[in-house]
């Protein structure tokens, strides 16, 4: 997701948006993307806040995401500009099985945008063998001539 800034828009408006409709889904959900938006947060305590990251935040918290970036984890760099703008959310059952989410300079083929690595503890359980009959595998002249043959 990328966060345009538009004039006369809240910044936070489309984010809103999107953690709202994941939310009416009922589905596990990761949201990342190039925010736009500076907080201590997620940039450290030498970032100046900006109001519309509170109110990203505040939407944060109300829907219980889990903010995935680590604090400080550089994301975006052009020249000897650095900055934390692209952020990883997830909501809490994700969020309980993420291994890690660093940023990857060695990944980025443009020259600001860094590249996030998530991984997550995703194992496949093996499907329980049924209990029950498999009757639409019986080879039914074969069962008939071996009961026959008990009898």
């Amino acid at each position: 997701m990328y966060n345009l800034r538009v004039e006369g828009v809240p910044q936070t408006e489309n984010i809103i948006s999107a953690i709202s409709l994941l939310e009416t889904e009922g589905i596990e959900s990761i949201l990342l993307g190039d925010m736009n938006l500076h907080h201590l947060r997620w940039g450290g305590i030498h970032v100046a806040a900006k109001r519309q990251a509170e109110c990203l935040l505040r939407a944060i918290d109300i829907w219980g995401l889990k903010l995935a970036t680590p604090q400080g984890a550089i994301t975006w760099q052009r020249g000897t500009a650095r900055s934390i703008i692209n952020l990883t959310l997830m909501d809490e059952g994700l969020y309980q099985r993420l291994k890690r989410c660093n940023p990857k300079e060695e990944w980025a083929l443009a020259l600001d945008h860094i590249p996030i690595q998530i991984q997550l503890d995703l194992d496949i359980k093996a499907q329980l063998s049924s209990k029950r009959y498999a009757i639409r595998k019986l080879k039914i002249d074969s069962f008939l001539n071996t009961v026959k043959q008990q009898l």
